[in-house]
């Protein structure tokens, strides 16, 4: 939606409107002091009134209450008079046999007894009627007639009840009652009630006599009480027809009032006061007055002429309110002349210094406030003043310090780039950009993964950005077109930002270094197949001399014979640990795998070794915790250097007389092979450098053994290319206990490796030569 209240255009029509109602000063304090004095008296004389309403309402509610109860019995005892007179003839027609001179002697005495009585039958059980009807020249017009009383249901109908009443009109559209009444075989005692007729019942009624009573004298005679200003009272019966009414016009053009709301309250059996709307549309208090023949006498009273009591007292607090807003405006007016100058001063002053005149001066000498307000303007000018040259001053040193930042991060040799949360690049020097062969400018606003194609071990490398810390990467890759460049790269991500910066991200070359190690690397392998070639000669000459040494050497010569032997054997080794070495750093290395016997290949290892341990009376001894052939799938070679790496180290270590132990044990889905051993063992904070490269552990120096510190290393790496794991337990001083272990064979698992016989894996930081990617 276009005009919603959010909406611009929303916004400038409230804007405007706003605008256009706005106050100045005086009349703001003009507003205020009209409300300070109007509102309280506002408030007390809107609390007066409605106490005064209730009040008044209470009085009313109270009096009609009174009015209604006392109507009733008006009524009721008007009834009484009509259906006693009623009851009395019915008795002496049950005493008296009901013959014509009787009937029309006691019945006619009944009109000029009730001056309201129009006409009365007589019925009888065996279908007599005689009706008596009043003329309107005085006489009585007496009528016989047949009625079946049992087929119409009329005795059926007096069985159970005293008498019965409805209302009705006669012929004149006045209002009538039409009252019934059983005549009884026999009376008991008369009643002192209120009515005087007994009960009939079906074995007891021998007929009914009938009234019909004019009652267009009701109101006048019994009711005529005027309720209040404008009060009146009115009857209907229990099913809500008018029966007697203060207005002729109305009781002549209305008859059923049912659903007139007072009506309709008491026919639903509510008889309590409240607030309604008339039978003529007047909003009244009515109150309906149950009487005991279940008619109703509602009486109401207008609402405005209960209210009218307080009408003075709302035009004297409407005179008080106007005097009170004339009083008001001239105490506004007054404070507003003493207000308004110092505070034009004021907002004229604030606006220079809006406008950047810090050096004007506001001049109130009020000894108030204002004064104290003004003093402050202006300090605030001199204070906004001195700190604008501050920050000249401190802008101009921050861009001498950015000027020289920037030629010292363009001057480092490795790259800086810093980037935001959503990995755009905000600035990036000239190191950086010229891995990716573009200018600074044109990568700052487009995303780093778009511009550096990172690779780690094959798969795509994106840093992390999101959590704060320092985070350092080595070993990346990055292929920028037209080589392939290595580098470390060190990501600082800022936890609380302030800046647009996110993360600034430092990439160092390690291109360079890399082929220098390579370098080395070849060095080393060049050397050791160089020395190969010599020594192989020098061995061939001093294994020819100890064929025929024997017989023309001496002792002394042939023990130094020897010694050179062993020496050549020591230099073959190292060189071949060498060429090992350059296969592991340069990822050449290779090893076969096949489903190896492992317990056959331990144990044959232990007993190659126990002339060594014999000749050092050591003691070497073989465990294995079952009886069956234990597979894995390995190379034999590489584990049988590290068998006879682990047991040598052992019989080296441990001294003359000494204990190696060489124990095999299956766990879950691998096997262990352990090596201990009685010797001085490794103090707990040299065991996390045993597995590196040239590492001899200070002991051994102690012990006068040798070695290159590089078995422990060839054999870590030729472990973990085979899936196991190889290790040192901790010990006390007491000996060592180094091992490994290997997979269990699994013939799903493992096949398919050994059919391809050739398993090679990576170990170090090198990979592989650096080389072009087209």
């Amino acid at each position: 939606m276009t005009g919603g209240k959010n909406s611009p255009v929303g916004k400038g029509v409230l804007y405007k409107v706003r605008h256009a109602v706005r106050l100045n000063i005086s009349a703001k304090i003009l507003v205020y002091f009209l409300y300070i004095a109007l509102v309280p008296l506002i408030s007390v004389s809107y609390v007066l009134v409605n106490n005064a309403r209730d009040q008044l309402l209470n009085d009313a509610t109270v009096k009609q209450q009174v009015v209604a109860n006392d109507l009733s019995r008006r009524v009721d005892n008007y009834l009484a008079n009509d259906i006693n007179m009623l009851a009395f003839e019915a008795r002496l027609s049950s005493t008296h046999t009901l013959d014509n001179d009787r009937l029309d002697q006691s019945l006619s005495a009944l009109f000029n007894q009730n001056a309201s009585l129009q006409q009365v039958s007589i019925q009888t059980a065996d279908g007599r009627q005689r009706t008596f009807t009043s003329q309107s020249s005085g006489l009585i017009k007496v009528t016989d007639s047949k009625v079946d009383l049992v087929s119409s249901g009329a005795l059926q109908f007096m069985v159970g009840k005293s008498y019965l009443i409805s209302v009705g009109r006669d012929d004149n559209n006045n209002p009538q009652i039409a009252v019934g009444l059983p005549i009884l075989k026999t009376y008991g005692e008369p009643s002192n009630s209120l009515f005087a007729s007994p009960v009939g019942t079906t074995d007891n009624v021998a007929g009914a006599i009938i009234g019909y009573f004019n009652v267009s004298d009701l109101w006048q005679s019994v009711i005529s009480t005027t309720v209040g200003k404008g009060g009146y009272a009115y009857v209907v019966d229990g099913s809500g027809n008018l029966v007697t009414h203060p207005d002729k016009k109305f009781l002549d053009t209305h008859k059923d009032l049912a659903e007139t709301e007072a009506v309709h309250q008491f026919i639903n059996g509510n008889g309590r006061t409240t607030q309604t709307v008339s039978e003529t549309g007047k909003d009244v208090i009515s109150t309906p007055g149950g009487t005991t023949t279940g008619w109703a006498v509602i009486v109401e009273e207008p609402v405005e002429s209960i209210y009218s009591g307080i009408d003075s007292f709302i035009k004297l607090s409407a005179t008080t309110g106007v005097i009170a807003t004339i009083l008001t405006v001239l105490v506004g007016l007054f404070f507003s002349r003493q207000l308004i100058r110092p505070l034009r001063e004021l907002s004229l002053g604030a606006k220079r210094l809006g406008r950047g005149d810090f050096d004007q001066k506001i001049e109130i000498h009020t000894k108030d406030e204002l004064q104290e307000l003004a003093e402050t303007f202006n300090a605030m000018g001199q204070g906004i003043k001195k700190l604008i040259g501050d920050l000249k001053t401190n802008n101009l040193k921050l861009k001498i310090e950015q000027i020289k930042l920037n030629n010292i991060i363009s001057s480092v040799n490795d790259g800086i780039v810093a980037v935001n949360s959503d990995g755009e690049i905000i600035s990036i020097n000239p190191p950086a950009a010229a891995f990716v062969n573009k200018s600074p400018k044109s990568l700052e606003g487009t995303l780093m993964d778009e511009q550096f194609n990172w690779e780690h071990d094959g798969n795509r490398f994106t840093p992390d950005l999101k959590n704060g810390g320092i985070y350092r990467y080595s070993d990346l890759v990055l292929n920028n077109g037209e080589s392939v460049v290595y580098l470390d790269v060190m990501v600082a991500v800022l936890d609380h930002q302030e800046s647009d910066v996110a993360a600034i991200i430092t990439i160092h070359d390690q291109t360079a270094s890399r082929e220098l190690s390579f370098m080395k690397l070849d060095f080393v392998a060049i050397a050791a197949h160089e020395l190969r070639t010599p020594l192989t000669v020098i061995r061939g000459y001093l294994d020819l001399l100890n064929t025929t040494a024997v017989n023309e050497l001496t002792i002394y010569n042939l023990e130094n014979l020897h010694k050179a032997m062993d020496g050549a054997d020591q230099l073959r080794q190292l060189i071949n640990k060498l060429l090992n070495i350059a296969r592991i750093e340069r990822g050449d290395m290779e090893i076969f795998i096949e489903k190896l016997n492992l317990t056959k290949l331990v144990k044959e290892n232990v007993e190659q070794h126990k002339s060594v341990a014999a000749q050092k009376e050591q003691s070497l001894t073989y465990n294995c915790d079952t009886q069956r052939s234990v597979y894995v799938p390995a190379d034999t070679a590489s584990i049988v250097e590290v068998v006879n790496n682990l047991i040598g180290n052992a019989l080296k270590y441990s001294g003359k007389g000494g204990k190696v132990d060489v124990n095999l044990t299956i766990h879950d889905k691998e096997v262990r092979v352990e090596v201990s051993d009685n010797g001085p063992g490794v103090p707990e904070e040299l065991r996390d450098r045993l597995f590196t490269k040239f590492y001899r552990a200070e002991r051994s120096l102690i012990t006068g053994t040798r070695g290159t510190g590089l078995g422990l290393f060839i054999s870590k790496t030729i472990i973990e290319l085979q899936h196991g794991t190889i290790g040192i337990e901790p010990d006390e001083g007491k000996g060592s206990i180094f091992y490994f272990t290997l997979p269990i064979y699994d013939p799903v698992r493992d096949d398919d490796m050994i059919a391809k016989k050739t398993s090679g894996g990576i170990r170090g930081w090198f990979k592989k030569r650096p080389s072009s990617r087209g």
